[in-house]
């Protein structure tokens, strides 16, 4: 049974305060008339609503000392080197992917869905059903009023969440390996 498998990856909530940062609006040094300027891929994009969120959610991350080169930014789910299909890959596209280091290889820590719009079970659904693929100890949903993270807790075998996105490095502690 569950003795025979390799040592599974668990974690714990992230033992912190809670953050009273909030996602920081787009700065006007990204906007051009309908552009915004995406900090992570480093070209100008159109400025729909979700963008904006996307935009001041890459902020935050870097405020909050994300490495930028362990995020990925609208990637198609096809595209991401730690998956892989049998039969055919969906056509999603992630919102923001962090990494973190595990050995030499970058592993999933945290998996982000930006909305325009309020957070209802459909969107928590989706960043749920992304992260089944993708297997990142934390997911995050992001809109203009409100942040959340969240962890399968296996005492409770429910999704728990938090209203903040903790600093990298206190997600990377949080990790504990059986």
């Amino acid at each position: 049974q569950k003795d025979n498998k390799a040592k599974e990856r668990v974690h714990k909530a992230p033992s912190l305060l809670p953050s009273t940062s909030k996602v920081p609006p787009c700065s006007s040094s990204m906007l051009n008339n309908s552009k915004l300027y995406c900090l992570r891929r480093k070209v100008w994009v159109a400025a729909t609503p979700e963008e904006y969120i996307r935009q001041s959610t890459l902020k935050l991350l870097q405020d909050l000392e994300y490495p930028f080169s362990y995020i990925v930014v609208e990637k198609d789910l096809k595209l991401l080197p730690n998956l892989s299909f049998k039969g055919p890959s969906p056509e999603r596209r992630i919102d923001i992917i962090c990494y973190t280091k595990k050995k030499e290889d970058l592993v999933p820590l945290l998996l982000i869905e930006c909305k325009a719009v309020p957070f209802s079970q459909k969107e928590i659904q989706q960043v749920l059903g992304y992260n089944h693929l993708i297997k990142a100890p934390f997911v995050g949903l992001v809109n203009s009023q409100e942040e959340r993270l969240g962890w399968f807790d296996n005492q409770s075998q429910a999704y728990q969440f938090i209203n903040y996105i903790p600093r990298y490095v206190e997600l990377v502690n949080s990790i504990i390996v059986d």
